[in-house]
């Protein structure tokens, strides 16, 4: 063999394992995006979720109560921190070791409460007596909501 062809395989032998190295360096590169590719789809999928989520929640209203001593007296204080209005609320104390402390007459009048805004609140007077301490309530209220859904919830309400 003569000097220019063992340096022409020589050559050809650099280039073959040059070829070989790119072809691997490329097969992990292509492997890298693939996986980045599945994790932006994942993420894309978790965005669409919490963007449907969201759009659900903005057509519901969040209601809270609480029990507070305004001027001497004793008021449940239901009120609306949803982003949408509620309707037909019903407030129910459910069964329990303890004395009613609504008002039957107020209660005939206000419940079912025909809308509350968001934002907004509204009272019913409590008689509590509290000569064995603090009484603690098991309430439930349940409303309509503005995409039609009805909502219930269950709070446990003391002073």
């Amino acid at each position: 063999m003569s000097k220019y062809e063992i340096l022409n395989t020589i050559l050809s032998g650099l280039a073959i394992l040059a070829s070989v190295v790119s072809l691997s360096r490329s097969k992990k590169t292509s492997e890298k995006l693939i996986e980045l590719e599945n994790i932006h789809a994942e993420l894309s999928q978790t965005q669409l979720a919490k963007i449907a989520e969201d759009k659900a929640n903005s057509k519901k209203a969040d209601l809270r109560i609480s029990l507070q001593k305004h001027d001497g007296s004793y008021k449940f204080y239901i009120e609306n921190l949803g982003p949408a209005k509620a309707e037909n609320i019903y407030f129910n104390l459910r069964q329990g070791d303890f004395s009613n402390p609504i008002i039957g007459s107020e209660y005939s009048e206000k419940i079912p409460y025909e809308i509350l805004n968001p934002g907004d609140y509204f009272t019913m007077h409590a008689v509590i007596a509290l000569g064995g301490g603090y009484p603690s309530f098991p309430i439930t209220l349940r409303w309509d909501n503005e995409d039609q859904s009805r909502s219930t919830k269950d709070f446990q309400v003391s002073l």
